[in-house]
């Protein structure tokens, strides 16, 4: 493919502030023809900017007439599965927006599809295309941490609940935090650790301060619109039917993996995910080394560079992942989010839900 005709459904943020920009970044190698969403004018307002030739309003309509070769899924999560399925039957490549899916099956299934229709898929677990994410991988792959055993993942905001779009309607959303922002650190800390299989999640989930709270500042930037630093009142909601801190254990075919995750929490914010060895334990993403040398102990904190020109941009993981998806159409390159690797996620946000409805432990063989 000489050049990518590319279409997305959704217009929303995640369009506009990270896919578009992403592929326009790709010069002669695409062309972004058509945007389709339900609600027509915030289709034509992406369109008029980014300069969009057609805009539709049926997804289906637009993959018959546009034919594109690539498809961005940028819809609210419950409409990530049938909108795979149906740009796939279509005869388009697609990048969804993570989660992929709920369920296991799901997963398998869109998988399934897009090797007998001979096309890609990909998930955007777009947390992976950071130097220090990377960089670790590679040291658990080399076997620096030895036998690893012990994983453990902290993902906190302190106030920054997004209240744009349908994050918080479990309807639409599908969930709250967890498959939120916590879809990107468990993709992360699973393929750090090699991917080890998720055999079971026993998880607790909590929601209550932005439903009660008042009169307190909150940062638009903390809450995931990375374009816009703007604070203000946190607005009223009478109630939140999704959670906004999850919490649990999950064990995997290898390490044992704690988590908790958090949109509001009495916590600084924070991002830290540890990984323990039998010959060294290493966090990120400040990503630091702890062993021995010699007879002495030893913390070891690499000098990093950049991944590549996109690391100082908002979503700049768009950038990598969209850079790989045409890669692969136009020069045959490898994948960097594996089918096993997302189905794999997606196994573990289920399990999570599933604990949370039985109030104790879920397993894989239940899904």
């Amino acid at each position: 493919m000489s050049r990518l005709n590319v279409a997305l459904i959704g217009a929303g943020m995640i369009a506009g502030e990270a896919h578009i920009p992403a592929y326009l970044a790709l010069g002669d190698r695409a062309a972004v023809s058509a945007v389709c969403d339900k609600e027509a004018e915030r289709a034509r307002a992406c369109a008029v900017r980014y300069g969009i030739s057609r805009v539709y309003t049926d997804a289906a309509e637009m993959l018959d007439r546009e034919k594109p070769d690539l498809v961005s899924i940028v819809t609210p999560n419950q409409f990530h599965v049938p909108m795979t399925k149906l740009a796939l039957e279509r005869g388009a490549n697609v990048l969804c927006e993570k989660p992929l899916a709920f369920h296991r099956k799901d997963a398998c299934e869109l998988y399934a599809l897009a090797q007998k229709k001979g096309l890609l898929l990909m998930a955007c677990q777009t947390a992976r295309f950071q130097r220090n994410y990377y960089s670790a991988r590679r040291y658990t792959e080399e076997g620096v941490l030895g036998t690893s055993y012990y994983g453990e993942i902290t993902h906190i905001r302190r106030r920054g609940v997004p209240t744009w779009g349908h994050f918080l309607d479990r309807n639409i959303n599908g969930g709250g935090a967890l498959v939120d922002i916590g879809v990107h650190v468990i993709d992360a800390m699973l393929w750090i650790l090699g991917s080890p299989q998720v055999k079971s999640v026993i998880g607790t989930a909590f929601s209550g301060i932005a439903s009660s709270e008042r009169n307190i500042r909150w940062n638009r930037r903390e809450c995931g619109m990375l374009s816009d630093s703007g604070t203000g009142f946190f607005p009223d909601i009478p109630s939140i039917d999704v959670e906004e801190f999850a919490s649990g254990l999950m064990l995997t075919d290898g390490p044992s993996i704690h988590f908790k995750v958090a949109w509001a929490a009495n916590l600084p914010s924070e991002t830290r995910l540890t990984a323990l060895g039998d010959k060294a334990g290493m966090v990120v993403p400040d990503l630091r080394i702890y062993s021995t040398f010699r007879e002495d102990q030893a913390d070891i904190t690499p000098r990093l560079f950049a991944i590549g020109p996109y690391d100082s941009l908002p979503f700049s993981g768009h950038y990598y992942l969209i850079r790989n998806m045409a890669d692969a159409l136009q020069n045959g390159a490898e994948l960097f989010v594996k089918p096993e690797e997302t189905i794999n996620t997606t196994t573990a946000i289920e399990l999570y839900y599933k604990s949370i409805e039985k109030g104790g432990i879920a397993f894989l063989e239940e899904v």
